[in-house]
């Protein structure tokens, strides 16, 4: 078996263009919304949303690769806990804060105003779940990794059995609500809370967890590896260019193809690597590991710098297609700068934090 950090390289390097898709699509969000459907590449990425779904499935996937062995061991519930709210919260409360300063001394048109309401700035600065898109809009995902997170909590304290009872038991519940939704014509039959719970979003982190499982078990032999990595980037470009409004009920549809499909990429991608024993560039896995500060960081500030561009005269016909680019460019390399700054050294303290508590309880 290789090392874990080997295991995790092309994981690293998936989440390192997840993000840079979900760059890309709201660098076009910001051209057709701010400037007048201003197009940007011919609206190429407007289904770059399913970066989203990719990171659902890699949270799963990294969640149960290196938590796995811990579920039934309650005496590790601590450190995995104080790990996964380390991970988030902190960058998560700063850039919302941030935000939540801006909006107080800007007026931007392209804001809604309930953003700036006190109830909408604690839900977003507590992740909780909300009806509309939170301070940062990116950061509505975010609820849902916490959902998972403290699912897999409560796994690694009641143990194998009682949690595959309790999947099986949410799965059963989701399907049923989602079928009386689709039988009502409706997206949903339930409460905000309930949508929320009950998400056919949550379904792609147990893709995920079994992408993880197939994985440690070695179930799946490595000729088999490049066929499956081939069928989900087949599905994927099938499903880029699907109008995915058509369907209902829309989300269930997308959840199911798009966790299925990045299934198959993250699964067959680590037992490629695993056999291969190929190392990821190391700039892919920088990317990687800045991912979360560009998910959150880029979205903060790339309405701000194109903005700056627009009045620095640089959005004229016939320069827009590059700006952009610049735009996103410069987004990037602040996210990165963000990542290294402030995201790696708080990361690195709270770790040593955790492993000091940790020692000295023992």
């Amino acid at each position: 078996m290789t090392s874990e950090k080997h295991q995790l390289q092309i994981v690293q390097a998936f989440r390192g263009i997840a993000a840079l898709i979900i760059l890309l699509m709201h660098i076009e969000v910001v051209a057709e919304f701010k400037f007048g459907g201003l197009d940007f590449a011919g609206r190429f990425f407007h289904q770059g949303y399913v970066g989203v779904d990719f990171f659902f499935v890699l949270s799963g996937f990294i969640i149960f690769l290196v938590h796995g062995s811990e579920i039934g061991r309650p005496e590790a519930a601590r450190d995995y806990l104080l790990k996964r709210l380390i991970r988030i919260y902190p960058i998560a409360i700063i850039l919302t804060a941030v935000k939540l300063v801006y909006l107080h001394l800007t007026s931007d048109a392209m804001v809604p105003t309930y953003k700036s309401t006190v109830a909408v700035a604690i839900d977003s600065l507590l992740l909780l779940p909300q009806d509309r898109f939170p301070v940062i809009d990116v950061a509505w995902t975010l609820s849902h990794e916490m959902l998972f997170y403290m699912a897999f909590l409560g796994a690694i304290v009641v143990g194998k059995r009682i949690a595959a009872r309790l999947v099986a038991a949410w799965v059963a519940v989701m399907a049923y609500l989602q079928t009386v939704a689709f039988l009502a014509g409706a997206d949903q039959v339930y409460s905000m809370l309930g949508l929320f719970l009950f998400s056919p979003y949550n379904l792609e982190f147990l893709f995920g967890v079994l992408a993880a499982w197939i994985y440690r078990k070695a179930l799946v032999p490595a000729r088999w590896a490049s066929l499956m990595v081939l069928t989900g980037l087949v599905m994927g470009a099938r499903g880029f260019f699907y109008d995915w409004i058509g369907c209902c009920p829309v989300l269930l549809a997308r959840c199911l193809f798009w966790g299925f499909a990045f299934f198959l990429i993250i699964l067959g991608g680590a037992i490629l690597e695993r056999a291969w024993q190929f190392r990821v560039p190391r700039p892919l896995r920088f990317l990687g590991d800045a991912s979360y500060s560009v998910y959150l960081f880029h979205s903060s500030v790339l309405i701000i710098i194109c903005v700056l561009m627009a009045r620095l005269g640089l959005m004229r016909s016939g320069w827009e297609q590059g700006t952009l680019v610049a735009c996103g460019i410069l987004a990037l390399v602040g996210s990165l700068v963000f990542y290294v700054l402030v995201e790696k050294p708080l990361l690195r303290a709270g770790r040593a934090w955790i492993a000091r508590t940790g020692s000295e309880k023992q």
